[in-house]
Formats: structure tokens, sequence, C-alpha cells
């Protein structure tokens, strides 16, 4: 089986590339002239340098490939327009791209985040059938994103997988906090009390799960 992934270098992505080795899948990962390899190079993986902007380019990389993980996305940015793009038009790009190439993917893993469905309330967990509402310009373009694939998938199996607050080997996003409670220090959150979290382990372990479900 080969697999692509965009945003492999990062901390959910280069966690998802190794579970994918392991399942001895065939490993593209889509890498920018920036990203920083460490955690990539060790494993037996095809790197290519293709921007997710380039349409020629990702059709050909994506050809041939059974899934397409499309991990890439910005948690943080300057303004609504710079996660607008790398968000919203970038996921456009790739379910684009699985459509034109040839062969086409079979399945297409949006990863997209649990602020498209904003924030539950404190009676009970948020449900799938709950209607979105973000709160934040991230959630906005996920939830957008979301939409977009979805509504452009045609013969496309497109799968989304919202994860929570995730945590685990080379985050740096809460680091912080946990060398708080390493020194027995309890931090206090700001906003809403209560945060949902999953190990990253676990959420690679959705995302091929998710990824081998029947449509």
């Amino acid at each position: 089986m080969r697999a692509v992934v965009t945003g492999a270098t990062g901390f959910v992505g280069s966690h998802l590339v190794e579970r994918l080795v392991a399942e001895r899948a065939e490993v593209d990962c889509l890498v920018r002239p920036t990203s920083s390899l460490g955690w990539l190079r060790p494993l037996p993986v095809r790197l290519r340098e293709t921007s997710l902007f380039d349409a020629d380019g990702l059709r050909q990389e994506l050809g041939g490939a059974e899934l397409v993980f499309h991990v890439a996305g910005r948690i943080r940015a300057k303004d609504d327009e710079q996660y607008r793009r790398d968000n919203v038009l970038a996921t456009e790009r790739v379910t684009r791209a699985c459509l034109d190439a040839r062969p086409a993917p079979r399945r297409l893993v949006v990863v997209s985040s649990q602020a498209a469905a904003g924030p539950a309330s404190l009676d009970r967990p948020a449900r799938e059938d709950d209607q979105p509402r973000p709160v934040s310009s991230y959630g906005r373009t996920k939830l957008e994103a979301e939409r977009l694939a979805l509504g452009l998938a045609g013969p496309l199996e497109v799968t989304v997988v919202r994860p929570s607050t995730v945590y685990g080997p080379r985050d740096q996003a809460l680091l912080p906090l946990f060398r708080l409670v390493r020194r027995r220090l309890a931090p206090r959150l700001p906003g809403d009390p209560v945060v949902s979290v999953v190990h990253v382990r676990d959420l690679v372990d959705c995302i091929w799960r998710a990824a081998g479900a029947r449509a």
C-alpha cells in the first residue's frame, strides 16, 4: 500500500509516518525545503519537496497512492488570511489533486480539530451530530476546510478526524505545563475549565483505523 502524508515533519505527522511504516506501507512525505527532517531521516520513506499550492506537482505526487493523509495545517497565525490560506485553500488543493490524479487515491483522510466543532457545554460532551459552533479563526477555517473536502469528494472517499488537544513526545505546545506538573505545581488554564486531551499515539491509531474503515 502506498500512502502520501502532508505535514509529515510535524508533531502528529511524524508519529503518523512511523505508524504507516510499522504497517509496512510505502510512504511518501510531502515536505518544504525549509522543513526540519530530523524525525523522518531514520525512516524508510521518500521525501518529496512539493508545495501544496503547486497543482501540477501535487497531482503527480498523489497519483498512484491508495491513501492520502492531509495533516498539514496552521495552528497559529498572524491574521485570518493566513489561517484561511494554510487551512482552507491548502485542503482544497489537496482534495482537487486527489480527484485529478491518475490513478486517483481511494481515500483522503483530513486531520481537522475539535476546534471546528467548538466547545462543548459543561452538561455533556459534544457529539458528531451537534451543530458546529467554532469560536476562533482557527476553528472556523478548520470547519470550512472539512466542508470543502466533503463537498468536493465525488468518487473520492473522504474521512475527517477531529482530535482534541494532542500531547506526547515531540510536542512543544504543552511542554511548559508538563514541566510545571513535574515540579508539583498545578497550572491554572484560562477560559474553559475542561480540556479534552488525547495522546498522539492514540490519535495516530484512530487515524489509521479511520483510513481503513468502510465508506
